[in-house]
């Protein structure tokens, strides 16, 4: 999904990046892809797909989403994130460390099944 160019018309390309270059996070792209698999890829999710069935329908797709729909579920999931209690240690590198990438209104407590077995660094 290398800057989207496949995926968008370039009208909603220019709104996708501009929405990328004013993000609250610079790691923004990884919840329009997550918005993208969540919004239009849940019945591949949820069958024995294999990986080329799913890049298959991926390249069908292209120039079919809806880029409003798409910024506009992203927003949410980045949200989600920041009002987490406790934030999975997996979802780190998106936040930062002490939340410096976070942009938030508080620092993050981070925490996982690792850290309760003390493995967790």
């Amino acid at each position: 999904l290398l800057f989207f160019k496949r995926e968008f018309s370039l009208p909603d390309l220019l709104a996708l990046w501009d929405t990328l270059l004013s993000a609250p996070s610079p790691f923004f792209q990884v919840f329009i892809s997550a918005a993208m698999i969540s919004l239009y890829f849940p019945p591949f999710l949820k069958s024995n797909c294999t990986a080329t069935d799913i890049l298959m329908r991926c390249q069908g797709l292209a120039g079919q989403f809806d880029v409003r729909k798409v910024i506009k579920t992203a927003r949410t999931m980045y949200r989600d994130l920041q009002n987490m209690p406790v934030v999975p240690c997996s979802l780190r590198p998106l936040v930062g460390p002490q939340g410096a990438v976070w942009h938030g209104y508080r620092i993050p407590v981070f925490s996982c099944f690792e850290c309760k077995k003390g493995k967790c660094k």
